[in-house]
């Protein structure tokens, strides 16, 4: 499950750990970002840990790590869905057009993990 401090991503959280929850699932989140620098590296994991935080309350009995990686969020997605069961990431609705000119996260997991993927979009 990849975070990035979006709306979107914390409707994506919510999902996973509801699925978790009810599949009895651990759940394993990253924030991905090619310009993380080892020295405000605690300022992302400690942002990463209150975000998780604000969101597993209503899953207690869910196990949740979190984790930040200095990588582009495409290539840690891909490598993290070959020991998942199921991958989750939000989508911002970019729409077609803007999706195909700004590449899609979302639809290359779609395309090329290695474990099923839930797209999850964010409702008003």
């Amino acid at each position: 499950m990849g975070v990035d401090g979006s709306a979107c991503s914390a409707a994506a959280l919510r999902f996973a750990l509801g699925h978790a929850r009810l599949h009895r699932l651990p759940v394993h989140v990253i924030h991905a970002r090619k310009d993380i620098s080892p020295q405000p590296g605690w300022e992302v994991e400690r942002w990463l840990a209150e975000t998780v935080a604000s969101l597993s309350g209503d899953h207690s009995g869910v196990a949740v790590t979190a984790g930040a990686v200095s990588r582009l969020p495409l290539p840690a997605l891909l490598a993290r869905s070959r020991q998942a069961r199921l991958l989750v990431v939000g989508s911002r609705g970019l729409g077609c057009v803007r999706a195909r000119v700004l590449g899609s996260v979302s639809q290359e997991l779609l395309h090329r993990a290695s474990c099923p993927v839930a797209v999850v979009k964010q409702h008003d």
